[in-house]
């Protein structure tokens, strides 16, 4: 899943996946990209340049909690689109891929 906040698509993306899902409090746009690439097959393409750098400590990263509470929405989504089961990559790919994003911070890097 691309990273959200360089997340840039046309108007005709937009039209066709529709609006964000506003229940959904830290994983609503994992679920509108989850929908634009997965159920749509909308294709992404990479710049290779870093767009934006965001700080740790936002709704989905401020503690172990809200890490945990946000991989719960994203199953959610995973379900509900997907026809995921109790446990698909929302609760063991997505976090493990974080760890090393955390144990960097934690170190200064």
């Amino acid at each position: 899943m691309p990273a959200h906040p360089t997340f840039y698509v046309k108007r005709k993306v937009a039209d066709v996946v529709g609006a964000f899902d506003l229940s959904l409090k830290v994983a609503s746009d994992y679920d509108w990209m989850l929908r634009a690439v997965e159920l749509h097959g909308f294709q992404t393409a990479a710049t290779g340049h870093v767009l934006v750098d965001m700080m740790v400590g936002g709704a989905s990263t401020r503690s172990l909690a809200s890490h945990i509470g946000h991989n719960l929405e994203a199953l959610r989504a995973r379900r509900r689109w997907l026809g995921s089961g109790p446990v698909d990559y929302a609760l063991v790919a997505k976090p493990a891929r974080k760890l090393k994003q955390l144990v960097s911070i934690r170190r200064g890097n």
